[in-house]
């Protein structure tokens, strides 16, 4: 068993006891009241890949809630999960990055939401987006999500109200409830697969009668009208 905790380290490090053979000892140390993830104010701009000689593998819960300032960060290819709320409501932080060849497989519920963010490219490994992950993110206007991707969780991205475009991987197999919800500047849904594939889908979107569905396939293009008389309805 690791004996080091988070407040051992040096001031000003952030620390995340979450590597698969110490992941244990972290859940053990929150039970008695331990900090096992946390940032001060001086936050890095660029996430280490070890810290304290633990291998940076998951963002823990609300890692980065007094990190309000922050305006960028790069996560390094180590990370295999980004938690819940762990960048949520830093209206600061506009561009998200990550390292090459990243590990990324999952994106935890509102790990994003309401943030800044305005640019983030996605890595090739990631799995899945939770459930509101990027809901309350204004400033986002393109959201390409990278072919391995298989699940879109509830309410991915609800009120993203400047979303205009989103591509979406043949690999996808399931999305969720309200993911599209209040996008009122939405106006193309670019798939990889084929209609008949789109159709197959495991997914529940509602776009409501104030937005124009404008799907866009490899072989065809086709558009569904909704009710444009509506008060909300983008001009």
């Amino acid at each position: 068993m690791a004996e080091e905790t988070a407040e051992k380290l040096p001031a000003g490090k952030w620390l995340a006891k979450i590597a698969d053979s110490v992941y244990d000892d972290a859940l053990e140390a929150k039970a008695r009241g331990e900090k096992v993830g946390w940032i001060s104010s001086n936050f890095p701009q660029e996430i280490p890949e070890t810290l304290g000689g633990y291998p940076v593998k998951r963002l823990t819960k609300c890692s980065f809630q007094q990190a309000k300032n922050m305006v960028s960060v790069q996560i390094p290819a180590s990370v295999t999960e980004i938690g819940e709320g762990a960048f949520s409501d830093l209206k600061n932080l506009k561009t998200v990055t990550f390292a090459p060849e990243s590990k990324l497989e999952t994106i935890v519920r509102t790990a994003f939401s309401g943030s800044g963010v305005t640019t983030i490219e996605l890595p090739d490994s990631l799995k899945t987006i939770g459930y509101g992950a990027f809901m309350n993110c204004h400033g986002l206007k393109n959201m390409t999500i990278p072919s391995g991707v298989e699940t879109i969780g509830e309410s991915a991205f609800i009120n993203c109200r400047e979303l205009e475009t989103i591509s979406i991987p043949a690999s996808v197999t399931s999305i969720g409830k309200s993911v599209f919800d209040s996008c009122l500047n939405l106006q193309t849904i670019a798939y990889a697969g084929t209609k008949e594939e789109w159709d197959a889908l495991t997914k529940d979107i509602d776009l409501g009668m104030d937005v124009s569905e404008k799907m866009s396939f490899p072989e065809v293009t086709y558009t569904v009208k909704f009710d444009t008389s509506d008060p909300n309805y983008p001009i």
